[in-house]
């Protein structure tokens, strides 16, 4: 049955090490269908963020998975920097 894999990316990214090994590990598997990023961060340093964009987009266009990117409280700089990995991005109002 297909799924959707939930990821978090919340707080100052300062190493992104712990969120793209779970998006490494779920991109590859048969059962997930899409991914969602909720993300609640100001951002941080370009490198990690720069890495994470690049995952994202790599899951989209080699694994051919799709990526949303959404966030209802705080997605500022090194997060937005991340979030345009995503096929699309999405916003609550007042976020």
């Amino acid at each position: 049955s297909d799924t959707i894999l939930h990821l978090k990316l919340e707080g100052v990214i300062l190493d992104g090490k712990k969120f793209l090994k779970q998006l490494k590990k779920y991109r590859e598997d048969k059962n997930v269908a899409a991914i969602i990023v909720d993300i609640n961060s100001p951002g941080g340093v370009v490198g990690p963020s720069q890495e994470i964009y690049m995952e994202l987009k790599k899951t989209r266009e080699e694994f051919k998975k799709p990526v949303v990117a959404y966030s209802n409280n705080l997605m500022a700089s090194g997060a937005l920097y991340s979030a345009v990995g995503a096929d699309q991005i999405l916003v609550a109002p007042g976020a």
